[in-house]
């Protein structure tokens, strides 16, 4: 008769959406015996179910290895796709496996699903108010996310507004930061500015500021104002 002998499944608490990434939380494993967890991850929920024979996650579950969490009393692990970023509009399915120090795996995890947060501001307008070398004025308007998931991201929440000099500009300078409790709070006038041989690029970001679980909600809202040059031609003008 031959025995083999599992380790207990990890119990996978939460897998939290914060920005691009997502942690995850365990509970303490309860052991000093093992080296680690590996990190499983998927798209979509799975049907898997575990019978008492098996460790780990079989390649037919659809789950890939995505991370390594080292030590026995590890509790949590971020996501980031390899610093690449995960994907909104996908579902992400994860489960633990406990790795004792001969690699072998124990049972897996309950698994948990989750997908970013949804919901940025979208820039509407960035309009010149008036253009002068050093007093100009800029008015920008955005809308206010309308699918902000307010279960990962009650708030209150704060934007953060940012400028580069140029249309394609990409170094970024914080030029205003709104707290906001109804994120209704959407128009700001950027002065002074040189408005007459520049133009800018704005960048929006729109945080969620719940004290323990500040992040970066979304993509940031990128948005130029623009900007006219006349070159002189034979009986003409080229704008």
């Amino acid at each position: 008769m031959n025995i083999k002998v599992l380790g207990p499944p990890p119990v996978l608490r939460s897998a939290l959406p914060e920005g691009k990434i997502i942690r995850l939380i365990w509970s303490d494993y309860g052991t000093g015996t093992i080296a680690g967890f590996n990190i499983y991850r998927r798209e979509g929920p799975s049907t898997f179910v575990q019978d008492s024979c098996t460790s780990g996650l079989p390649a037919s579950t659809g789950f890939v290895r995505v991370g390594y969490a080292s030590g026995s009393k590890t509790v949590s692990f971020i996501d980031s796709d390899n610093g690449q970023g995960l994907q909104f509009g996908k579902e992400y399915t994860y489960r633990v496996v406990a790795v004792y120090n001969n690699g072998t795996e124990s049972k897996a995890s309950n698994e948990i699903t989750s997908t970013l947060v949804s919901g940025v501001p979208v820039i509407k307008n960035v309009s010149i108010n008036s253009t002068h070398p050093s007093t100009g004025s800029i008015f920008i308007g955005w809308k206010k996310p309308d699918r902000l998931d307010t279960i990962p991201a009650p708030g209150p929440w704060e934007y953060i507004i940012y400028r580069a000099e140029g249309i394609t500009g990409t170094n970024y300078s914080k030029i205003k930061s709104i707290p906001t409790t109804t994120l209704n709070d959407t128009t700001f006038t950027d002065t002074p500015v040189n408005t007459q041989t520049s133009g800018y690029i704005y960048k929006i970001e729109l945080w969620n500021r719940t004290p323990g679980n500040e992040f970066l909600v979304g993509e940031p809202a990128y948005a130029s104002s623009v900007f006219i040059t006349a070159n002189p031609a034979t009986g003409k003008s080229d704008l």
